[in-house]
């Protein structure tokens, strides 16, 4: 998650407006066969993606809840403003997040990050909200995962192509 949903993000001025035009971007990309409004969301969230990846996204956006769901939800979101709760956070945090994400600013992960004490924050170098397997940033969005937790990445091969598992089914070779 973030600290500052889109109302509250500084973008002088303009983050009524902004929140206002996403929300009616978003009712038209559930409620139409348009493909162009269908696109707007999953462009964003996943620019790097195969057109068969993008028209899965679609699909899947549209059948996972109905348009009003849909725009209550991003309502809900774009008010979300708790920094002062995430200051009360004391466990261990691993916040993942891509540069150059266009669906959230790679800065309002930084900023949760400064929030929480002792986070380790790690940019994964992708574009995309929603990583794919085969990208630079799979793997090491896992290694991270794995680390982070103390699980020998070695248990998972299936998360890292390119490895192969040796006779040994405790070691691992690239």
């Amino acid at each position: 998650g973030y600290l500052r949903g889109m109302s509250y993000r500084n973008k002088q001025g303009l983050e009524t407006e902004e929140s206002d035009v996403y929300q009616r971007m978003l009712r038209l990309a559930w409620a139409s066969d348009n493909l162009a409004y269908r696109q707007f969301f999953s462009a964003e969230l996943l620019p790097e993606g195969t057109p068969e990846q993008i028209e899965w996204l679609n699909d899947l956006q549209r059948v996972s809840t109905s348009p009003d769901n849909a725009v209550n939800i991003q309502a809900a979101f774009s008010r979300v403003n708790i920094p002062e709760a995430a200051t009360h956070i004391q466990t261990p945090t691993l916040i993942l997040h891509s540069k150059h994400d266009a669906g959230v600013p790679f800065e309002e992960w930084r900023f949760l990050a400064t929030h929480i004490a002792d986070a380790r924050f790690v940019p994964l170098d992708s574009k995309n909200h929603v990583l794919l397997e085969g990208e630079k940033a799979w793997n090491q969005l896992w290694r991270e995962f794995y680390g982070f937790f103390g699980i020998d990445e070695s248990r998972y091969p299936d998360h890292f192509p390119g490895h192969v598992i040796s006779d040994s089914p405790d070691s691992i070779t690239q």
